[in-house]
């Protein structure tokens, strides 16, 4: 008889490992955006959904566009970008610029008793 249930920490697993693996074409794009909102609902609708990052250009394959890019500024430059304040070792604020190249490339999180 066939399973009328899944495990919601697989999905998630395939899902993550989909939106890091896959290519850059706007086809593969495209397809991360439809996942990335399924398991979303998924995820909510079960009470497991913890949040997501963006991954960066470290956590992908080498080439692969990231979905954040962090540059570190002067404080006070004009730039067209989303900006954070963050502290610095030495206790010094600075001036952080976060793009977002594809916001496809996430990881999420669910709650940690989700089992895969």
């Amino acid at each position: 008889m066939p399973r009328k249930t899944i495990k919601v920490g697989e999905v998630l697993r395939q899902v993550n490992q989909t939106l890091r693996v896959t290519p850059d074409s706007p086809e593969w794009k495209h397809r991360r955006e439809g996942l990335r909102s399924l398991l979303e609902h998924i995820l909510h609708d079960t009470g497991n959904y913890e949040g997501f990052g963006f991954l960066d250009a470290e956590h992908l394959p080498e080439g692969f566009t990231p979905g954040i890019r962090r540059i570190e500024t002067a404080t006070g430059e004009e730039v067209s970008a989303h900006r954070s304040f963050e502290i610095t070792s030495a206790g010094v604020p600075n001036d952080v610029i976060n793009l977002f190249p594809d916001e496809t490339r996430r990881v999420y999180y669910a709650n940690p008793r989700t089992r895969v």
